[in-house]
């Protein structure tokens, strides 16, 4: 095929929309005339619109065809799309036209020499900028804040730094010392903060008080409290109460305290298989069991009424206890069961016997 090719126009389709309109995308409108033999060409004919950076450029940026595209009297209209990647350099590109007629598969024949893509008279906005395009002059002031920052970008070695000379001191709250000329020190105030505490209290005392030099006062704890740990019938773990003696439950052994009161507090847990009446008594004494006439603390009496055969019945007891003395040596305090029936099946178990002091 020969003919050659005359370039009518190259522009952008943007320039006929104003500012505010949609995103007019990257396409831009191609218009050329095609002549065979001298003649204005009519017909069909597939096109293929091949970009490159320079005149001789072996291969090209991107190609855009453009198939059936129809011609008549020699003039024809495409629409070109490279998008916005090849246009990223600021220089000069060139467009290679290539054609053949619509009904043939074979190779396509280049117009030659390749157009010169001629920059548009302005522009609406720019998709990009060219690293350092955009000077100092150019940016209007306050129009870089926060919002434009990204997180570390502002480093030390960014900032401008204007010399000066410190005029005065000033002593705010807390602080003491300062002054307008010379050698100046700020000291903590004193009367507005807490010296470190220099010493310690035995373990078992707390603090009482701390004075101005970091000084701390001890002292005995103003109330302790201790759990059974001892001989203690677990509340899964019954054990049975004979009739008419004692059965110790749960035993708390009591450190070396000064003279005061002690309060107790004990949950029991019976189970009552039998089915005659009882009557059990739940004791919390001082110094363990079997207890003596004088080391009663604290007693609950339970009565379990008369039940018809089956499954064991299951009772919750709780007592309390309060009584004073000398625990100077020590001692112990227990909680004790005591059924007085004779006949039927009893048994206990312990939820928990704490003392406090």
């Amino acid at each position: 095929m020969s003919g050659f090719l005359r370039l009518l126009c190259i522009a952008a389709l943007a320039l006929t929309f104003p500012a505010q309109a949609a995103p007019v995308g990257t396409a831009f409108t191609y218009q050329g005339e095609l002549r065979l033999a001298n003649a204005p060409a009519d017909g069909t004919f597939d096109f293929e619109f091949a970009l490159f950076d320079a005149p001789d450029a072996i291969a090209p940026l991107a190609t855009s065809a453009a198939p059936d595209t129809p011609v008549q009297g020699g003039l024809f209209t495409v629409a070109l799309d490279y998008t916005d990647v090849p246009f990223v350099q600021a220089q000069a590109y060139f467009l290679e036209v290539r054609v053949r007629s619509g009904s043939d598969s074979g190779g396509f024949q280049a117009l030659l020499p390749r157009q010169p893509i001629t920059p548009v008279p302005y522009a609406i906005s720019a998709r990009s900028v060219q690293p350092g395009g955009v000077e100092a002059a150019a940016i209007a002031p306050r129009a870089v804040g926060q919002a434009q920052l990204a997180d570390g970008s502002v480093t030390l070695d960014k900032l401008a730094f204007v010399p000066g000379d410190i005029q005065a001191v000033v002593a705010g709250d807390g602080l003491l010392g300062g002054g307008g000329s010379g050698v100046v020190a700020l000291t903590i105030d004193p009367a507005y903060t807490q010296r470190r505490i220099g010493n310690a209290c035995a373990p078992g005392s707390y603090i009482t008080s701390v004075d101005v030099q970091g000084v701390a006062t001890c002292g005995a704890p103003n109330a302790q409290s201790r759990v059974a740990g001892t001989q203690f019938i677990e509340e899964n773990s019954l054990i049975a109460i004979p009739s008419q003696q004692f059965v110790q439950l749960a035993q708390v052994a009591l450190p070396a305290i000064a003279s005061g009161a002690i309060a107790v507090t004990g949950h029991v847990r019976l189970e009552h298989s039998g089915t005659a009446r009882e009557l059990v008594r739940l004791t919390i004494f001082s110094g363990g069991c079997p207890p003596t006439s004088t080391s009663r603390i604290g007693e609950a009496l339970h009565t379990l009424p008369t039940r018809a055969a089956g499954a064991a019945d299951s009772h919750l007891v709780s007592m309390t206890g309060f009584r004073t003395g000398n625990y100077s040596g020590g001692g112990v305090v227990a909680l004790c069961a005591y059924r007085n029936g004779v006949a039927g099946a009893v048994s206990a178990s312990t939820r928990g016997l704490v003392v406090h002091w």
